[in-house]
């Protein structure tokens, strides 16, 4: 073999350990040269394969640890939806109580929504069932980056709900309270002519006055209203009857207790309608005139009086 030719060539000898044959061949140059650029390629490649891998598998590992943190806050976003859903059926049960008392109070009053101009929006749990609500609507745990904000000031503002809702049913049940005591006062107050026939004129005045009977100088405790027999005589207010029979100069008469200190004297009369215990209201009738007692004619004497101190009538007939 000629120099040039074996200068092309590389001899490979693989000598064993132990006792053995020594192998030894020959390869060319280019042929060793291309084996050792194939297996370079082969671990650049798988090199750049592996890195590659790494990287996406640390991506892969990223996104599943951020999946599973979405799914973690999700998660403690529907529990709190679940909380807040049923705090919201709780404040939407209170706030129907408050619409409820705030009616009846309207209905003590004999409110008429017809007349005013109150805009309905601004009522009390007027819009309680036309605005969603957490309770009527689905859990949507996707709905943008804001969803934690929106559950916490969500929560906050039931928080100040629940602070605010039972003052306000306290306020409203003592505003119920003190319109039912003042329309019983209504009922009560003596108001209006305790008669209701058309021929019927005062003929006496509250106040100083020359006695018909005995001549002289006294005060007239009440009013005295000229009609004939057997008139009607009304109660001008809800109360009790306190008294029903004669009464010295009153001759017969019926004394109603209104409560408040108010009383009022029906005095003069024919026949009594009530007894004692009975109680009466505005417009029920108790007598029918005439004549008994210190008088001079048929008549009505009306008296009130404001614990015990005789008052006017007058301004209360009027």
């Amino acid at each position: 073999m000629s120099y040039d030719k074996q200068k092309k060539q590389i001899t490979i000898k693989i000598i064993p350990h132990v006792d053995g044959k020594l192998i030894s061949f020959k390869i060319s140059k280019f042929l060793f040269k291309s084996i050792i650029t194939f297996l370079l390629t082969i671990l650049l490649v798988s090199s750049l394969g592996f890195l590659f891998y790494y990287n996406q598998n640390s991506k892969s590992v990223k996104i599943i640890n951020n999946l599973k943190h979405v799914k973690y806050k999700n998660e403690e976003l529907k529990n709190k939806l679940h909380i807040l859903s049923k705090e919201s059926q709780k404040l939407k049960a209170e706030f129907k109580e408050i619409q409820d008392t705030n009616q009846e109070i309207k209905r003590l009053i004999n409110y008429d929504s017809d007349n005013t101009q109150v805009n309905k929006k601004t009522s009390v749990g007027s819009d309680i069932d036309s605005r969603p609500t957490i309770a009527n609507q689905n859990y949507q745990l996707n709905l943008g980056k804001n969803n934690n904000q929106i559950v916490n000031n969500t929560e906050n503002r039931l928080a100040e709900l629940k602070a605010l809702l039972p003052k306000k049913k306290i306020e409203l049940k003592e505003l119920k309270d003190s319109v039912i005591k003042y329309k019983d006062y209504l009922a009560a107050k003596p108001t209006g002519w305790p008669l209701k026939a058309k021929e019927k004129r005062i003929t006496s005045y509250f106040g100083y006055r020359t006695h018909p009977v005995t001549g002289e100088r006294t005060i007239h405790e009440g009013l005295d209203i000229g009609v004939w027999y057997g008139t009607k005589v009304y109660a001008t207010g809800a109360g009790r009857i306190t008294h029903s029979g004669w009464k010295g100069g009153y001759g017969k008469a019926v004394i109603i207790d209104h409560g408040y200190g108010l009383k009022t004297i029906y005095a003069h009369n024919r026949r009594l309608n009530v007894r004692v215990g009975d109680k009466v209201k505005r417009g029920d009738i108790i007598a029918y005139s005439g004549n008994s007692g210190r008088s001079t004619g048929p008549h009505l004497h009306y008296e009130i009086t404001i614990n015990g101190k005789p008052i006017d009538p007058l301004p209360y007939i009027k």
